[in-house]
């Protein structure tokens, strides 16, 4: 076990997961704490806080830069009564900014006993004195009166409204290097480092170049990212206009059946009345072969009228017969062929 820091009620220790895990879950499933903290706050079974917690020193071991969560320990107790963070902003993706927040998260039995203020006031000066930072600040939901108090007394200066950090809309406080820290609180409060003291000491130079190549890759990262989110937006419009492609051609081949559907029916009536036509073509013919026997026997009669009117005024002279040879049928032009194999042709569908 590390303490990190004391106060004179307090102590700042690293969370032991195997050990903590039940009083964590007092803290972060209880709705009248995480209500304040984003509903991925809240867990639901003590396991899963003992997970949470693992994961957490996970996470402060890969970053290796002096910040995380600790827990807070009520000396007289040895009772975990809350958690003090110092660590980087997230932005609305949940990249780490360059900007630091510190923060409390208390039991709600422990509320109203100055607990937040006096961890917060320590874990400000171990971010000024041994990380070396600039500028610290506190996010706050506008509906949270206690921690926005706990920043007063704090002496951290409202900024503003801001929707930077975890893509929601939070009060931001911020307080600068460690003069106005002395300025406004007094001197530096006493602190214990237990295994930490010379060492980070020793480690801060490595730490700077460390933070340095940090910031470059970070940036590199923000590119990639940026242009991994431009590919994203370019594949999205890519399948949509390929959604509407697909749309498209599905109509014009519903389209097409139809159409093929429709020139199929065209086509059978066509062929019906081909057959139609043939077969009254083939009708026609009958009957002018049936008028040329019909008029080629009466060209027949007249001819043999015509005899026996020649033979009858041989032997009766000067009597009148009727000339049935004026009257002539006219014979069919049988020149003009009618076709009879008229075809429609097919489509293959």
């Amino acid at each position: 076990m590390t303490n990190l820091l004391e106060t004179e009620r307090l102590i700042v220790r690293s969370w032991i997961p195997e050990r903590d895990a039940e009083q964590a879950f007092v803290i972060y499933n209880d709705p009248e704490v995480t209500h304040f903290l984003g509903k991925s706050s809240r867990v639901t079974s003590v396991e899963s806080q003992r997970q949470r917690l693992i994961e957490g020193i996970e996470r402060m071991h890969q970053r290796n830069n002096g910040t995380g969560a600790w827990a807070i320990v009520e000396k007289q107790t040895t009772t975990i009564v809350g958690t003090i963070i110092l660590k980087q902003l997230p932005d609305k993706d949940g990249l780490p900014t360059q900007d630091y927040e510190v923060g409390w998260h208390l039991r709600r039995a422990s509320w109203g006993k100055g607990y937040a203020t006096e961890a917060g006031r320590v874990m400000l000066n171990y971010g000024f004195t041994v990380l070396n930072l600039p500028v610290i600040y506190a996010v706050v939901k506008p509906e949270n009166h206690a921690s926005i108090r706990v920043t007063e007394r704090l002496g951290m200066k409202p900024v503003g409204r801001t929707n930077k950090y975890y893509n929601i809309e939070l009060l931001l406080f911020q307080l600068d290097a460690p003069e106005e820290w002395r300025e406004n609180r007094g001197a530096v409060f006493e602190q214990r480092v237990e295994g930490q003291g010379s060492g980070v000491q020793r480690l801060i130079g490595e730490y700077k170049r460390l933070i340095h190549e940090y910031k470059r890759l970070i940036g590199e990262y923000k590119r990639l990212v940026g242009e991994y989110k431009r590919l994203i937006h370019e594949y999205k419009r890519l399948v949509g206009e390929y959604k509407r492609l697909i749309h498209e051609y599905k109509r014009l081949v519903g389209e097409y059946q139809r159409l093929i559907h429709e020139y199929k029916r065209l086509v059978g009536e066509y062929q019906r009345l081909i057959h139609e036509y043939q077969r009254l073509v083939g009708e026609y013919q009958r009957l002018i072969h049936e008028y040329q026997r019909l008029v080629g026997e009466y060209q027949r009669l007249i001819h043999e009228y015509q005899r026996l009117v020649g033979e009858y005024q041989r032997l009766i002279p000067n009597v009148q017969y009727f000339d049935f040879a004026q009257y002539e049928y006219p014979m069919p032009n049988t020149s003009t062929s009618l076709s009879t194999s008229a075809q429609c042709p097919m489509t293959n569908d």
